[in-house]
């Protein structure tokens, strides 16, 4: 796989990434200005999103969108997947789940994503061309305890076809507290994960890359 990412939020550096691999500007800048026009409408789009999910918890909803007023840590990351002569013996992104609050997911018409379901059954997200696929991340996962799921996926290669993908990763800032919503916790669903600080759980996740078995960022938030 080959991948190309830029920081968006809280500055855009697609242009300094564009300089940094030596392509002239006069070349470039129809496509830095793509991609932060569709960077700035999946933000627009995160925002809402994190208030109809909590409006459908019960909750006002501004629960969790007024955290990111000031500010909020997004990339854009564009994935190429080549063609494999052998896809069985390799993945194009071994299985895991996202970090972050939201990653927003636009596809070619290549299949290649999938979800695990049931945690036994490996499910292919069929490309839709009118449509976006959003994964939710580990950190809306504790911040609402639980009542929100992350997802693990995977990414899958095949013989004859690339694949192209565009993923817009929504967290917020590094310096957020993530805190225990009191309304989310009952007797029938008890308090399930301490407080952290969003920078500290992504850089104890980083420290972890690279592991042969992938263990969830969420067992390290487990009361």
């Amino acid at each position: 796989m080959e991948a190309f990412h830029m920081e968006w939020t809280p500055a855009s550096q697609v242009r300094r990434h564009m300089e940094r691999i030596g392509i002239p500007q006069p070349q470039f800048e129809g496509f830095c200005e793509a991609v932060e026009q569709y960077a700035s409408q999946a933000e627009k789009l995160a925002v809402q999103l994190m208030e109809l999910v909590a409006l459908g918890l019960g909750l006002d909803a501004t629960t969790f969108s007024r955290h990111f007023a000031g500010s909020s840590t997004s990339t854009v990351r564009m994935n190429y997947y080549p063609p494999c002569p052998q896809p069985s013996r390799t993945l194009g992104i071994s299985p895991h789940s996202d970090f972050n609050i939201f990653t927003i997911l636009l596809q070619d018409t290549v299949a290649g994503l999938q979800v695990l379901k049931d945690n036994d059954e490996w499910v292919t997200v069929k490309p839709n061309p009118n449509a976006l696929v959003v994964n939710v991340g580990d950190t809306l996962h504790a911040w609402s305890n639980g009542r929100i799921k992350s997802v693990m996926h995977r990414a899958l290669v095949n013989t004859t076809e690339p694949r192209l993908s565009v993923v817009y990763f929504f967290g917020p800032h590094p310096d957020t507290k993530i805190d225990p919503i009191p309304a989310l916790v009952s007797s029938d669903c008890p308090l399930r994960y301490r407080s952290f600080v969003y920078k500290q759980f992504v850089e104890q996740i980083l420290q972890n890359r690279g592991k042969k078995v992938f263990e969830s960022p969420l067992n390290s938030l487990l009361l």
